[in-house]
């Protein structure tokens, strides 16, 4: 179950939970009627029916019924209601569920704090939570985390593999993957970003895995728009920092 922050999103409260419950839940697409009745279903022997539990859910993923009233309660309450709920069904889960949360850094501080208070009741299961973040972050669900990968640059041999994997096997022959994986440095966000720098310039034609050169490759290179957002990134959190390579620190934790 994925939810991914984003940068836009920084500052709206609840935003990324509201993401990870509605992948929880499988909602996604879901008018708000039926998605209620699906909710309902999966809270079936977990929340009493009156206990108002389900409609603070409802709430907040925004599929309330209009007619219904939320119970009033101060914003305290209301959390620690909600945790209880997520941890039950968590338990309740026939099978190990593994909960994601890309790009933390991104988070809302509302949503972080729920988060990180939700991944302490995974402890007794067979569940976890698996965030994502660059360098940069601090916050509590990085100083919780119990394990930790540290995402380091693809090497040369890798590189090329995954350049001849999305531009086929004809382009791989000719050698083009070598010439595309180069500059990337090791980064696949990069690679792909050039790729599609080549595809928006009318130098490749195709879909993935079978492109071909419909014009010279004279130019290849991470595009400067990626470049630019990077830089401004790097610039704002880490002055200093401004020519590090994003992706090559980026870290992986995992809470079980």
């Amino acid at each position: 179950m994925i939810a991914r922050c984003e940068s836009h999103t920084a500052h709206v409260p609840l935003h990324a939970l509201s993401r990870m419950l509605r992948a929880m839940f499988g909602i996604r697409g879901l008018d708000a009627a039926t998605a209620r009745v699906h909710i309902a279903a999966q809270l079936e022997g977990v929340v009493e029916p009156d206990s108002g539990d389900s409609d603070i859910l409802f709430d907040l993923l925004s599929v309330g019924d209009t007619d219904t009233t939320t119970p009033t309660m101060n914003a305290d309450a209301r959390r620690r209601r909600l945790i209880e709920v997520l941890g039950k069904v968590a338990r309740g889960r026939p099978a190990r569920t593994i909960f994601i949360a890309e790009d933390v850094h991104w988070i809302d501080s509302a949503s972080e704090k729920v988060i990180a208070e939700f991944a302490e009741t995974l402890s007794p299961t067979e569940s976890m939570l698996v965030i994502s973040f660059r360098p940069e972050y601090h916050g509590p669900l990085r100083e919780m985390s119990e394990a930790t990968i540290k995402l380091t640059p693809l090497d040369d041999s890798t590189t090329v593999a995954l350049a001849a994997e999305i531009i086929g096997p004809h382009l791989a022959f000719r050698g083009v993957a070598e010439r595309i994986a180069q500059p990337s440095a090791g980064n696949p966000f990069f690679l792909e970003e050039i790729i599609r720098d080549l595809v928006g310039r009318g130098r490749l034609l195709g879909n993935r895995g079978d492109y071909r050169l419909t014009g010279d490759l004279d130019s290849i290179a991470v595009p400067a728009t990626v470049q630019a957002v990077l830089a401004a990134h790097r610039q704002v959190s880490h002055p200093r920092e401004v020519g590090t390579e994003c992706g090559s620190s980026d870290r992986i934790h995992l809470r079980p």
